[in-house]
């Protein structure tokens, strides 16, 4: 096989996988990209499609849930990214989020922390203070936080990120996710009148008739929410005619 047929059969592999997950068929979309893995091994093993399918399938298996079969994709795409363009380049950024988000799902928070500094301080380091780079790495370490319960630490990381995706394009579905985590994240404070401000931004985003899935879930949790703040109320308003120096 030549070299213009053996990148023209490793593209056939990459669209048939990103179409078979298009469509839920996620056997269909791992037949294709392990086949398109095998390919690039044609290239070398350092070549960037090598890369780029290791990626393809790691991704696949995290929304599968199926964190351990990840690790080692992102693992080896991480080792030859280094080799090929240094440990400081920008690319590594997102690479090291994915892995990141990988130990956080299996509880390997130690691991999640250290992966997620390192793609900050790079991230940071190429682009500066302001970009989505670091706006993802920056959410991604306020989630391992809130998780761990560490909610004095996530909270100010929280308000960065939306500060940064507020700069960047403050209608964008990234501030709504980062509105919701805060909302969570206050929730678990108790703090449920903050809550539901934020609840009422992110909802504010939602563009007629996009009907987006996040929308969907966050239109249930103002109703929960609301139902509980009122439920709060009247259990304090009652506490306090039983015993006004409550």
């Amino acid at each position: 096989m030549s070299s213009g047929q053996a990148v023209e059969s490793w593209q056939d592999y990459r669209r048939s996988g990103k179409l078979a997950l298009e469509q839920g068929n996620y056997v269909e979309a791992e037949r294709s990209w392990l086949q398109a893995l095998a390919e690039a091994k044609r290239f070398g093993t350092d070549n960037p499609r090598r890369i780029r399918s290791l990626l393809d399938l790691a991704t696949l298996y995290q929304s599968q849930g199926r964190y351990p079969d990840a690790q080692p994709l992102y693992l080896e795409a991480l080792e030859i990214s280094e080799k090929t363009a240094g440990q400081d380049n920008s690319k590594l950024a997102v690479i090291l989020n994915n892995l990141g988000t990988n130990y956080s799902a299996q509880r390997r928070h130690w691991d999640a922390e250290v992966t997620y500094r390192r793609a900050l301080s790079i991230a940071f380091n190429a682009y500066g203070p302001y970009h989505a780079s670091v706006a993802t790495a920056v959410n991604n370490m306020a989630e391992l936080y809130r998780e761990q319960g560490r909610y004095g630490q996530a909270e100010p990381l929280y308000r960065y990120a939306l500060a940064i995706y507020e700069f960047l394009d403050p209608s964008s579905p990234s501030v709504a996710n980062v509105l919701t985590n805060l909302v969570i994240l206050n929730c678990c404070l108790g703090n449920d009148v903050e809550a539901m401000a934020l609840l009422k931004r992110a909802l504010a985003l939602e563009k007629p008739g996009s009907n987006q899935p996040l929308f969907q879930e966050l239109r249930l949790n103002y109703e929960v929410l609301l139902k509980r703040t009122r439920s709060r109320r009247f259990w304090h308003r009652l506490k306090k005619m039983f015993n006004p120096e409550a």
